[in-house]
């Protein structure tokens, strides 16, 4: 059974269907204001989009 789904890419927002090879990646939130830490999850086509998603984000 094939479970694809289209979702947008975190590096450069174009369509990913999920039933292709890509990347994954998880962000780790810190705990704060009496919350725990938080997990989000992001997709990525290659390390090119990994690339631009990283950089985005350290701005």
């Amino acid at each position: 059974m094939n479970n694809s789904e289209i979702v947008a890419c975190a590096g450069c927002d174009e369509d990913l269907d999920t039933s292709n090879y890509h990347l994954h990646t998880t962000l780790r939130f810190g705990a704060g204001g009496g919350r725990g830490v938080r997990y989000k999850s992001f997709l990525l086509h290659d390390a090119e989009c990994f690339n631009t998603w990283k950089r985005d984000l350290d701005v």
